[in-house]
C-alpha cells in the first residue's frame, strides 16, 4: 500500500450486517463518518454518488467508501441486491525505532470506489466477508480482535491484488510466487534470474513488477528482508556476527556488515550496542 504500511493500521469494526433487499428498495449511505465496505454477495443494482456518477454493481463487486462520501443506492426489481456491509474506524499508528507514535484518523484507504474480481479472487473476498458475518456479535462484544484481523486480511488482500493486475494474471501470479519465495528462503543462495525463469517470466519483467508493487527491485526487496531479520537477531539474541550473517543469507561477515550499513547507515555492532542501551 503506497504510503501506508498495513502493519501500522489500527482499526475497530463497528458493525457488520447482511442486507437482503427486496424489489423497489432504495437507500442512502446513513453513516458517513466511517470507512465502509460493501460486498455485493448477490443481485444487481445502481449506486450514484454526490457528483451524479453512476456505478452498476453486481455479485462479486466490492465497494469502498471513505468517510464523508455520500451515496444513493437502489436495487434492480427482478434481481434484488444482497449486500454485506462492514463499517469500521481506521487509524494510522506509527512505530519506528521501537517507539510508538500517536494514532491519527485515516482519511482514506488508497482503493477504488468499485472493484471487480476474477472468480478465484472473488472466492477469497467472499470467504472473508462470510467469516465476518458468521462471527459478528453485536453490542459490547462487537469489534473483537478476530473481526479486526479479518478486516486487516481483506485490506492486505486488496493491497496485494490491485485491480490493474487482473489484466495480467500470469505475471501477477509469478510476482506473488517470487515474493513469497524471497520471504521464506531469504537465507538461501538465490539467483534472481533463475527464480524468475522458474515462475515463467523474464528477469527484467520481474523487476518491473516488483518496482510497481513495492517500489523496490527484487534484489532490493531481498536485502530489506535479510536486514530486517538481522535487526531482530542483533536485538533479541547474542548470536555472533558470523552466525547472523549465515542465518540471513550472507556469505560472510564482511559482506553482511557492508550491506547492513548501506541500508541502515550504521554498522551491525553499533546497531546492537545502541539498542542494548535503549
Amino acid at each position: 500500500m503506497k504510503g501506508i504500511a498495513v502493519n501500522n493500521l489500527a482499526l475497530r469494526v463497528l458493525w457488520v450486517f447482511d442486507k437482503r433487499t427486496t424489489s423497489g428498495w432504495t437507500d442512502i449511505r446513513q453513516t458517513t463518518d466511517v470507512h465502509t465496505f460493501y460486498w455485493i454477495a448477490g443481485g444487481e443494482g445502481t449506486f450514484v454518488d454526490e457528483k451524479g456518477t453512476n456505478y452498476r454493481v453486481r455479485k462479486g463487486h466490492l465497494v469502498y467508501l471513505k468517510p464523508g462520501f455520500h451515496l444513493h443506492m437502489s436495487t434492480d426489481a427482478d434481481n434484488p441486491l444482497r449486500i454485506i456491509m462492514v463499517l469500521t474506524e481506521i487509524g494510522y499508528l506509527p512505530y519506528e525505532q521501537r517507539v510508538w507514535g500517536s494514532v491519527e484518523p485515516l482519511a482514506a484507504l488508497p482503493f477504488l470506489i468499485l472493484r471487480a474480481f476474477a472468480s478465484e479472487q472473488a472466492k477469497v473476498v467472499d470467504k472473508i466477508f462470510q467469516s465476518l458475518i458468521d462471527g459478528w456479535i453485536p453490542g459490547e462484544q462487537g469489534g473483537t480482535v478476530r473481526d479486526q484481523l479479518k478486516l486487516l486480511e481483506l485490506i492486505q488482500f486488496l493491497h496485494a491484488n490491485p485491480e490493474e493486475e487482473l489484466k495480467d494474471r500470469p505475471a501477477q501470479e509469478a510476482y506473488v510466487q517470487m515474493k513469497n519465495y524471497l520471504e521464506t528462503h531469504h537465507a538461501a543462495n538465490i539467483k534472481l534470474s533463475e527464480l524468475a525463469a522458474r515462475y515463467g517470466i523474464s528477469e527484467s519483467y520481474s523487476r518491473k513488477m516488483f518496482l510497481k508493487q513495492l517500489q523496490q527491485t527484487p534484489k532490493q526487496y531481498l536485502q530489506s528482508i535479510r536486514v530486517g531479520h538481522a535487526k531482530q537477531l542483533l536485538v533479541f539474541t547474542d548470536m555472533s556476527m558470523r552466525d547472523i550473517a549465515q542465518a540471513c543469507g550472507y556469505g560472510d561477515e564482511f559482506h553482511f556488515s557492508k550491506m547492513f550499513k548501506s541500508l541502515t547507515g550504521t554498522a551491525p555492532s553499533v546497531f546492537r550496542e545502541s539498542r542494548s542501551r535503549g
